[in-house]
């Protein structure tokens, strides 16, 4: 009798590990609480006293679960490889442009969390290092514009 039991809360665990992850478009599964996926900026915060600021210019950029990335962050500097280690994003630009936002191999290095859905950066690096937050809100699938 104690069999079937087990077998269904089995069953019970994993349907309800199945149902925490979503499916974005391009049929990879992924956690709510992962950067991979698209963002826009909405608001940023420049202490850890200050509350948040909707900002008024935005930009977006693309996490790709092949480890690739686009962004309108910069005009000339619009994509490249990033890697994902102890809660930081490091992303590596196909450019040579961005200086002092750079750490010694050539990533910007932002520490991410999640606050609700949102995903915020805090940069590493550079004036803005630890003082600076940028709050990310994910762009659902429907929003995004299609070529």
């Amino acid at each position: 009798m104690k069999t079937p039991f087990k077998l269904f809360i089995i069953f019970l665990i994993l349907i309800s590990t199945i149902q925490s992850c979503t499916t974005i478009d391009d049929g990879i599964t992924r956690s709510e609480f992962s950067p991979i996926g698209d963002w826009e900026l909405i608001a940023i915060r420049n202490s850890t006293t200050d509350g948040w600021v909707e900002v008024e210019e935005s930009f977006q950029f693309s996490l790709f679960p092949n480890y690739r990335f686009v962004t309108n962050e910069y005009e000339d500097c619009t994509s490249g490889i990033f890697e994902l280690e102890n809660q930081m994003v490091k992303m590596n630009y196909d450019c040579n442009s961005l200086g002092e936002k750079e750490d010694v191999f050539g990533f910007v290095v932002n520490a991410y969390y999640f606050e609700d859905l949102d995903m915020v950066f805090s940069p590493k690096f550079g004036d803005c290092q630890d003082v600076c937050f940028y709050k990310f809100q994910r762009i659902p699938y429907e929003e995004q514009e299609t070529e």
